[in-house]
């Protein structure tokens, strides 16, 4: 009984299958540790846009992403927002300033792809509203906000905004 049982035997190949698969499994499990630690899997890519519907919040909600924070400049909180699509500016596209409603605009950035905007509170209110012009293909569209502003502003919090449908 000297012989050696035959999975100690020497394969080449399937010596070289296994050192092969080890640092494959070796090479995915760190590229797996650092997707975790660097927050997860990238996100999907956004659904196709399709203008024949009708723009709504929700519809917008897959075509962009927004927030608004408060912020200080000249000892004044203001709201600002920032609104960018993720859709194909040939398909759509930001137009114009927002139209306010509890607030007046400060200062905006606008081209077709993002919109960035600052505004003041008017005296009293407990939210805000914002009105956005969009162009689907050939088709405009009007996209509203609602932002409260109800509490104590904190500078760099958030002010929850959703859109309206």
């Amino acid at each position: 009984m000297d012989q050696e049982p035959p999975y100690k035997r020497s394969r080449p190949v399937r010596n070289r299958t296994v050192r092969h698969m080890r640092r494959f499994l070796t090479d995915a499990a760190a590229a797996g540790a650092a997707l975790h630690l660097a927050g997860g899997c990238p996100d999907p890519p956004p659904p196709p846009v399709d203008c024949t519907v009708d723009v709504t919040g929700s519809t917008f909600d897959n075509w962009s992403y927004w927030q608004a924070r408060w912020i200080q400049t000249e000892g004044e909180l203001l709201i600002m927002v920032e609104i960018s699509l993720w859709a194909d500016p040939s398909k759509v596209a930001l137009l114009g300033e927002p139209t306010l409603g509890g607030a007046t605009l400060v200062e905006s950035e606008i081209d077709e792809s993002s919109m960035i905007f600052t505004c003041a509170l008017l005296e009293g209110v407990t939210s805000v509203t914002a009105s956005a012009q969009l162009r689907c293909e050939d088709a405009e569209h009007t996209v509203q906000f609602v932002m409260d502003v109800r509490g104590t502003p904190q500078l760099n919090e958030r002010v929850p905004i959703s859109a309206v449908d």
